[in-house]
């Protein structure tokens, strides 16, 4: 980054007066950060203190430290610890984050074995056919044993549930199955 870039220092001024950080500064006008912070003492701002937090800005929005977006407040999650009591990433990187750990911790697979079982299936729940993104935007569930913890496939939330309610046993959902074909005749 080079140094001999004109900067409009009134307007930096007020950009960081208005929560703006000196990084982000920097990187709009296209400068290192010293010269940014020099640049804006020079033009009489009032210098905040540095902060691992994510401070609250005057226009609504938020810096989302995973996706690097400028974001409305209303898509963080609350956390009284941070600075200005919302979390620092935004709620879909959050989601994101935390299906990888749970994929991982309750599982044992990551994203790329999901990807790869979602594929084998065709995209589709393995019992019913619905596809991977239900009308409530659902993805497929892991659908595993519980006495073993062996990954059977993915399923969607209406099928996963429905195994869980006849405990996976495969003799009453002959005797569900029964009784439906029963009803029929």
């Amino acid at each position: 980054m080079s140094t001999a870039v004109s900067i409009p220092v009134a307007k930096a001024v007020r950009q960081y007066d208005d929560g703006r950080t000196v990084t982000q500064l920097a990187d709009e006008y296209g400068c290192s950060r010293s010269y940014m912070h020099k640049q804006l003492v020079a033009g009489g701002a009032k210098m905040r203190p540095r902060s691992s937090g994510n401070r609250q800005r005057s226009d609504g929005l938020r810096h989302c430290w995973k996706c690097k977006k400028d974001l409305p407040l209303d898509q963080f999650g609350k956390n009284k610890a941070e600075i200005g009591g919302l979390t620092r990433t935004c709620k879909p990187c959050a989601g994101k984050q935390q299906r990888k750990q749970r994929l991982k911790q309750k599982f044992g697979i990551d994203e790329k074995q999901y990807d790869s079982m979602l594929q084998e299936q065709g995209g589709v729940c393995a019992i019913c056919g619905t596809a991977e993104y239900n009308s409530k935007n659902h993805r497929l569930a892991v659908d595993h044993d519980h006495a073993t913890g062996a990954i059977r496939g993915l399923l969607c939330s209406m099928c996963n549930t429905s195994l869980g309610g006849f405990r996976d046993s495969p003799e009453l959902l002959k005797r569900a199955a029964d009784y439906l074909n029963k009803e029929k005749s």
